[in-house]
C-alpha cells in the first residue's frame, strides 16, 4: 500500500518555515510562493527531514505524518494542525503537486 508524507504544524502559532528551510527549498528547485507550497511536496518533506527543528519558522513545530489515502485535509485549530484523509473529491490529492511555471 502506498503511503504519502505530509508536513503539518503541531503547536499553536501556525505553519511557518525558517530562512534556512526556504533557502533549501529554493536549492531544490521550488520557485513558487512559500505560502502556496503543497504540504505533501516531496521537496518540503525532504527539507523538514533534513533540517529537523531548524526547518521550523517562528512559533512552529513541524512534523511529518504518513497517510495511506492520497486525499487529505488539514484542520487548523489555533495554529495546531491535524490531518484527516478520505476518498472524496473535496479533499487535497497528494498525487498532485502544485508546481508553478518558471517565470523569468
Amino acid at each position: 500500500m502506498a503511503t504519502y508524507k505530509v508536513v503539518i504544524n503541531c503547536c499553536s502559532g501556525g505553519f511557518d518555515l525558517s530562512i534556512a528551510a526556504i533557502n533549501r527549498l529554493i536549492d531544490l528547485g521550488y520557485t513558487g510562493r512559500i505560502c502556496d507550497i503543497s504540504r505533501h511536496d516531496p521537496r518540503l518533506v525532504q527539507v523538514v527531514e533534513e533540517l529537523g527543528e531548524y526547518s521550523w519558522g517562528t512559533c512552529a513545530n513541524l512534523n511529518i505524518v504518513e497517510i495511506t489515502c492520497p486525499k487529505y485535509i488539514i484542520i487548523n485549530h489555533s495554529g495546531n494542525e491535524i490531518i484527516l484523509d478520505r476518498n472524496t473529491d473535496e479533499w487535497i490529492d497528494a498525487r498532485v503537486i502544485k508546481c508553478p511555471a518558471h517565470v523569468e
